[in-house]
């Protein structure tokens, strides 16, 4: 959470969502293991998922998906 914490900003936010309090959350981004990391825009796009620890593939992946997003 630290790590993805780190991306945030005025049009960037990072939430930690527990299946047992957010089970809908979960359900609507068909998250079924953990750590999962979902980018979703304000419209509700999905624009990537990381299932698992973050690794150096998926740091770059994740800095080039949050970077061209509006407002991002």
């Amino acid at each position: 959470m630290a790590e993805l914490r780190s991306h945030e900003s005025e049009a960037v936010v990072v939430e930690e969502v527990e299946v047992g309090a957010s089970a809908d959350i979960h359900r609507k981004y068909r998250i079924d293991s953990v750590p999962t990391a979902v980018v979703v825009d304000d419209s509700g796009t999905t624009h990537l998922a990381i299932v698992g620890p973050l690794g150096p593939d998926h740091r770059a992946a994740l800095a080039a998906t949050i970077n061209p997003l509006p407002n991002g």
